[in-house]
């Protein structure tokens, strides 16, 4: 391997100043090392502090249905203002939303009750939404991520060829608004809130 096409530092170094990283990563460009930087696992203030001394073209996170930090507190947002693109990886919460794999409760006896019956009700309303699409659980859940401005790139991890084909169809989904925000709520659990108000969506049928 003559080079990295995308470096990513995945933790951030909170003993080096942002400047000193970016100085690295640049170095590493010049030295023809690495063609492009990304970071993962940054905030969004980490975010913006490192971009101020290089272009960042990507962030990886996690990010899926069931966790949706990355729009809960703006990494999405900056991303889009930075014109980064998202990796999100275990898109599909380690195989959960796809309905057949079993819970982790099966193998963590520390996994709570109430967590399994969440994710178990979870699943069960993602597959409602899926089938007014005629697509899987896994399918619809993919192209809810896909579905945000700005490059929303989901990081599908299989051995299977069959279920590599079978996610690459998610890119087809053309996800109404109303079916969007359906399943944001679902995945969170909760109405969605709007300056403390309940958030309030338009349906486009």
């Amino acid at each position: 391997m003559e080079y990295i096409d995308l470096y990513q530092p995945h933790r951030i170094d909170y003993l080096a100043h942002p400047e000193e990283t970016a100085r690295a990563l640049e170095d590493l460009k010049a030295e023809g090392k690495i063609r492009h930087v990304g970071v993962s696992n940054y905030s969004p203030d980490e975010i913006r502090a490192i971009s101020a001394y290089t272009r960042v073209e990507a962030l990886q996170t996690l990010f899926h249905l069931l966790s949706q930090e990355p729009l809960e507190v703006g990494l999405a947002a900056v991303c889009l203002e930075k014109k980064m693109n998202v990796l999100c990886y275990s898109p599909l919460a380690g195989g959960l939303l796809t309905g057949n794999k079993p819970l982790p409760h099966a193998f963590d006896q520390g996994y709570g009750d109430w967590q399994e019956q969440r994710e178990q009700g979870v699943v069960a309303q993602v597959k409602i939404v899926a089938d007014r699409y005629g697509v899987t659980p896994g399918q619809i859940s993919l192209a809810w991520l896909m579905a945000l401005p700005g490059g929303v790139i989901p990081l599908v991890g299989t051995g299977n060829p069959d279920h590599i084909e079978e996610g690459a169809k998610a890119a087809d989904i053309e996800l109404a608004r109303d079916d969007w925000y359906e399943l944001t709520v679902i995945g969170r659990g909760r109405r969605m809130r709007w300056r403390g108000r309940p958030y309030v969506y338009l349906k486009d049928r």
